[in-house]
């Protein structure tokens, strides 16, 4: 449990079992998350002093990794961001790695034998993801393993900022630039997209005045926005950059996102008109710009295509696109240079393809798909799912794995995973993934719902029952949720209960047929 102290001075464990660390107001300025990375990098010294440097270190929390710990466990240097805006995960996928972070550090800790010792000047100094870290490692810790001290003499943070800041800001701006967009993109590439907002507003109001900064803040603002889904500041910042950004590589960009909002608007021709008017635009701004950025834009620009002719309902024609789109990028070598713009490619074609009717196909581009991850998680995490919907369980279990190594795992990817075990009829290992799932999303009702399927699997009715009623305290109203408990109480012989279940989820709907036939066959 974590305790919370108000003064520095108070007496902690042992020194040498204990690992210390403190965040300053000169350390939270610019890095994302000062406290968790200032953890992480601890704790792995803590490790390699004691132990062998030989440790899996996710691929997600590499960008936090101190040069010291780079080359103490042999890691290269992690690239922050992506060249264009088809690299980012989602808005969870934050969350979902400063759980994994926390389980990995908690567990390091048990194998080193230490305790973590946090000290901070003043409490609003740690960020709102920080206190999310401590939260959790709180939660997966044995009590006293973690502890926290408080101490209030400190100067308001907005003092030091003045008092850091004010020479540089006056006499070096380029300085104050260099650091917010390191610290800006460092954020993003954590998928930290809070923190990332909070620090573009930061040196926005630092750097007014200094307008030649602010296309590449809005480019960076807009990008944010639109992945924590808030569509209205995001066409907000898009407007801006369409009309004050001159470089032709930012204003194509932000043309084929505006394109995108239209297609996705539902709202009628006129959108799709629209569209097709910025995918004009964007072509001609293509002439201007040069090698290889330039056949990046054409590929962006032939996937947008795709994508409007898919929602016109032409997927033939959707389907040329993308294939056009994919051989600009091979023709000229790029595939491996722009991953995550191929990946996006393939999965869309993998898509288009099952949706037209054309297995083989989809075989063909799940295939090409397997072969460009090479690096990239995100692209892992694709090929996963896209060999999960061609019901190729094994090789769908495999990329998983790899997904897992090179991302912060995710409750998600477990219970992809845990289906996969399900289909290959492995309901023991299923249950493992469920186990591991439900530490990181207890809340899903999914968890309990496939858990009850493995332990029906393994004959175990009554854990089954258990693992529905868990789901039912979740979401009393899931329809299948009781007439799948009723289906395992009838297998238990137990008739009444198995009714009584299945007339609540009729109360529900009282449309479904198939359970009103079941329960005439009680009767």
């Amino acid at each position: 449990m974590m305790s919370t102290k108000m003064s520095l001075n108070q007496p902690g464990s042992d020194a040498a079992d204990t690992i210390s660390i403190k965040v300053t107001g000169y350390s939270s300025v610019w890095q994302p998350c000062p406290l968790m990375h200032k953890a992480l990098n601890a704790v792995l010294a803590g490790h390699a002093a004691c132990r062998s440097a030989e440790l899996a270190i996710p691929t997600a929390f590499h960008p936090m990794l101190s040069v010291k710990n780079r080359i103490t466990y042999a890691i290269p240097a992690a690239q922050l961001l992506t060249d264009n805006n088809n690299g980012h995960a989602d808005r969870h996928a934050g969350e979902e790695l400063i759980r994994s972070l926390a389980l990995f550090l908690t567990r390091i800790l048990r194998l080193i034998h230490r305790k973590l010792h946090v000290a901070c000047e003043k409490r609003n100094y740690l960020s709102s993801a920080d206190r999310m870290f401590l939260r959790e490692v709180s939660r997966c810790s044995p009590e006293g393993m973690t502890t926290v001290y408080i101490h209030t003499g400190s100067q308001p943070r907005s003092v030091l900022l003045q008092h850091t800041y004010a020479y540089i800001r006056k006499n070096n701006p380029h300085r104050v630039f260099a650091a917010a967009l390191q610290g800006i993109d460092r954020a993003m590439r954590l998928a930290l997209y809070k923190e990332a907002l909070a620090r573009i507003r930061l040196s926005t109001a630092m750097l007014a005045g200094h307008l030649e900064f602010l296309p590449s803040l809005m480019e960076r603002k807009y990008l944010v926005h639109m992945i924590l889904g808030q569509k209205r500041l995001t066409n907000a910042c898009l407007q801006w950059l369409y009309r004050h950004s001159e470089e032709p590589a930012v204003r194509s960009g932000t043309l084929l996102t505006l394109a995108v909002q239209q297609l996705f608007s539902f709202a009628g021709p006129d959108h799709f008109h629209k569209a097709r008017r910025f995918l004009a635009e964007a072509r001609v701004l293509e002439s201007l710009l040069e090698s290889p950025q330039k056949i990046m834009h054409i590929s962006m620009r032939l996937n947008t295509q795709a994508l409007w002719f898919y929602r016109k309902g032409r997927l033939n024609v959707s389907f040329c696109k993308l294939e056009e789109s994919y051989q600009v990028l091979l023709r000229h070598g790029l595939l491996r240079m722009y991953e995550a713009q191929g990946g996006i490619v393939c999965a869309n074609a993998v898509k288009t393809a099952l949706k037209c009717g054309r297995k083989t196909d989809a075989y063909m581009w799940t295939d090409r798909l397997a072969a460009l991850a090479v690096s990239d998680p995100l692209t892992a995490i694709r090929c996963s799912r896209a060999f999960f919907k061609l019901e190729r369980w094994s090789e769908a279990v495999d990329w998983i794995d790899i997904s897992i190594a090179r991302s912060a795992p995710s409750a998600d990817l477990w219970v992809l995973r845990a289906q996969c075990y399900l289909h290959l009829e492995q309901p023991q290992q299923a249950i493992k993934d469920l186990n591991a799932a439900e530490e990181m999303a207890a809340d899903d009702i999914r968890i309990p719902l496939l858990r009850a399927v493995a332990h029906e699997d393994n004959g175990n009715y009554t854990d089954a029952s258990a693992s529905i009623w868990q789901a039912l305290r979740l979401n009393p109203r899931h329809v299948n949720a009781w007439a799948d408990l009723a289906r395992i109480y009838w297998l238990q012989g137990k008739r009444r209960r198995a009714r009584t279940a299945l007339l609540c989820g009729l109360r529900l709907e009282p449309s479904r047929a198939d359970l009103q036939e079941r329960l005439n066959s009680l009767a």
